[in-house]
C-alpha cells in the first residue's frame, strides 16, 4: 500500500512539473535579458512569448535627418519626454529599416502568430496592453504576457498629432498599395487587436521582432 501511494504521489508531482514547464501554456512568458542598441546605447526590455522574442518597449532610435533647417524629431508633439515614455513615431519607409541588427519590423503573419498565442485577435488587445493608467478612461489591459503596449498615438505631419492615451499603433512590413500600408492598432475601449491601413507618411510606433 505504501509503495502504491508513493508511486501515485510521484506521478502527480511529475505531472505538475511538466505543466509548469509547458512552453505552449497560454500564460507562458519568459522575460529575457535586456537589449542594448549599439547605435545609441538605448536599452530595451525584451520578452519571449511563445516562440517569438519581442521588444517590450517601443523603439526610440532618433534618425539624424535634415528636414529644412531642423533635425527631425518624431516625439509626440515634439516633446522629448514623450519619446522616453512612448518611443518615437516613424513613417512606414523609416519603420522598415529602423530596427537594430538582428531584429526586424514584423509582418502581419508574425503579428497574427502573437495574437493566436495569447488567445486570438478578439482578446489580444486586452492581454497585450500595459496595465498602467496611461490609457483613456482606464482602458488599460491585463498585460499578461509582458508586451506592455502603450497608447502612443500618431502624427500626420510635424504639427498634427492625435490620439495619445487612446490607441497603440504599430507598423507592419506589409503594404496595401502605393500609398498605404498595414498597421496593428490596440484600442483603449476595446479588447480586439485590428489590422488597419493608413498612409505610409503617417508617423506610428515600432515594435521590433527578433530574427
Amino acid at each position: 500500500m505504501k509503495q502504491k501511494f508513493l508511486t501515485i504521489a510521484a506521478g502527480i508531482a511529475l505531472a505538475f512539473l511538466s505543466a509548469c514547464d509547458d512552453s505552449t501554456s497560454s500564460n507562458s512568458v519568459v522575460i529575457e535579458t535586456v537589449l542594448t542598441d549599439s547605435r545609441d546605447g538605448q536599452v530595451y526590455d525584451i520578452v519571449k512569448i511563445g516562440n517569438q522574442t519581442w521588444m517590450a518597449k517601443n523603439l526610440n532610435y532618433k534618425i539624424l535627418e535634415k528636414t529644412g533647417d531642423n533635425l527631425r524629431n518624431d516625439c509626440y508633439k515634439n516633446l522629448e519626454g514623450n519619446c522616453q515614455l512612448y518611443g518615437r513615431l516613424y513613417t512606414w519607409s523609416e519603420a522598415k529599416k529602423i530596427c537594430p541588427q538582428g531584429w526586424h519590423l514584423p509582418d502581419t503573419t508574425e503579428w497574427n502568430t502573437l495574437f493566436n498565442f495569447v488567445g486570438g485577435r478578439a482578446v489580444a488587445g486586452q492581454k497585450l496592453k500595459a496595465e498602467v493608467n496611461l490609457w483613456t478612461s482606464s482602458g488599460y489591459g491585463t498585460d499578461e504576457f509582458g508586451f506592455s503596449a502603450l497608447p502612443g498615438g500618431f502624427h500626420k505631419a510635424s504639427s498634427q498629432f492625435f490620439d495619445i492615451g487612446q490607441y497603440a499603433n504599430f507598423w507592419t512590413s506589409n503594404e496595401d498599395n502605393e500609398s498605404q500600408a498595414y498597421h496593428v492598432t490596440l484600442f483603449y475601449d476595446q479588447s480586439v487587436a485590428s489590422h488597419i491601413t493608413d498612409s505610409k507618411n503617417y508617423g506610428l510606433s515600432v515594435r521590433c521582432l527578433k530574427d
